[in-house]
């Protein structure tokens, strides 16, 4: 029987498997007239839906009935992948104990179970992922590590429970930003608190900007106050701004206030010799003119 989802039967399995209709699935099993890991338009197969829907059961009996536990959609995706994406924990559990290989990657991004688990922030599967084998130190195709995918998405208690495993929290994506970079950006203050206790620097990524100047250029004042009590640099970065530079030029005066306070020259020029006064007169933000009008 053709493996290609051709008849409705083919559909009918499916959709008992997005249901968990146990009845239904055996069935239509028991007919004859499907082959159990037939897959939709998207390369989809029964499992991957029963998975991707909590239906522990379903799965147990798909499995049963001969679906490859390990089988791929055309982008590499498995059933378990599916499961940790949408936080199905016992799922995850019965996938692994049905044989499951935690370390499978998706083709052109490099997604394993893990890394969906810590990019959702489903912190109990990565636990159980790693508990059965899942590789630590794998990274997407960019360089994005578990704790870094974690963070870009505020999730500071799976944070927390990879780097206690080890996870580096150093580590940078391929453009050389960092974790505490992406979660400044994102203005996760919880995050960036959490990363600052465990001493992670703000350093340029390849583009020469700090996680500072992109909170900074973000509004993100929280995260521009934890970061600023770590004494960092206010002067003329690599991307030939300074931080003060992007207060004035996205009109948030209550960072611009800040950056003073800390010790931001107003008097600094950027790369194309402007000050940050003079950014302030060309976007008319009068308020931000008149405090950098005051500072001597």
């Amino acid at each position: 029987m053709s493996r290609k989802m051709e008849t409705s039967w083919d559909a009918r399995l499916h959709k008992a498997a997005k249901e968990g209709d146990l009845y239904k699935l055996q069935e239509i099993l028991d007919s004859g007239r499907v082959f159990v890991d037939c897959v939709d338009q998207s390369g989809i197969k029964p499992l991957m839906w029963a998975a991707g829907n909590g239906h522990e059961a379903a799965c147990v009996l798909l499995i049963d009935e001969g679906a490859q536990v390990n089988a791929m959609k055309p982008d590499g995706a498995t059933a378990l992948m599916f499961a940790s994406q949408n936080g199905h924990g016992k799922v995850v559990e019965t996938l692994l104990k049905e044989g499951s290989d935690p370390n499978l990657k998706t083709k052109s991004i490099g997604g394993t179970a893990l890394l969906i688990a810590a990019q959702s922030g489903h912190t109990q599967i990565c636990k159980t992922l790693l508990d059965n084998g899942a590789n630590l130190y794998d990274c997407l195709a960019d360089g994005a590590n578990a704790i870094f995918l974690s963070a870009q998405n505020g999730h500071v208690e799976t944070i927390i429970e990879l780097a206690n495993r080890g996870c580096p929290i150093e580590k940078t994506r391929n453009d050389g930003t960092n974790a505490l970079w992406v979660s400044c950006q994102m203005g996760h203050e919880e995050v960036v608190n959490e990363l600052l206790k465990r001493n992670i620097k703000d350093v340029e990524r390849n583009d020469g900007a700090t996680g500072l100047f992109k909170a900074t250029q973000k509004g993100n004042e929280a995260v521009v106050k934890l970061l600023l009590d770590r004494n960092p640099n206010l002067f003329l970065l690599n991307n030939g701004e300074s931080v003060l530079h992007a207060a004035a030029l996205f009109g948030h005066l209550n960072i611009a206030k800040l950056l003073i306070e800390a010790g931001a020259n107003p008097q600094t020029k950027n790369k194309h010799g402007e000050t940050p006064l003079a950014l302030a007169q060309y976007m008319n933000y009068d308020q931000i003119i008149n405090l950098l009008r005051k500072v001597k």
